[in-house]
């Protein structure tokens, strides 16, 4: 049975960092909506609420949740089903 703990931490740790930079990150991305609005239209996230910041950050942080539960329940069956 593998041992998934290192990666399971990094994405932990992952979810942490972009859990507290995420009003950095809509920064981020209402500059690229600004300045490179063809590059913003195909790589395009939360596009619904890049006009309220305080949407799209809760909007952010709540699918950051949800992809770092899912990835430790996929690495957590991974380890007790295999």
């Amino acid at each position: 049975m593998p041992d998934y703990t290192w990666i399971t931490v990094i994405v932990i740790v992952g979810g942490i960092f972009f859990w507290l930079t995420a009003d950095k990150v809509y920064q981020s991305h209402l500059n690229t909506k600004e300045h490179h609005p063809t590059l913003f239209k195909l790589t395009g996230f939360n596009v619904r609420y890049i006009g309220d910041r305080e949407k799209w950050v809760k909007h952010f942080r709540i699918q950051l949740v949800l992809v770092v539960v899912l990835f430790v329940a996929v690495m957590w069956m991974n380890a007790v089903l295999w």
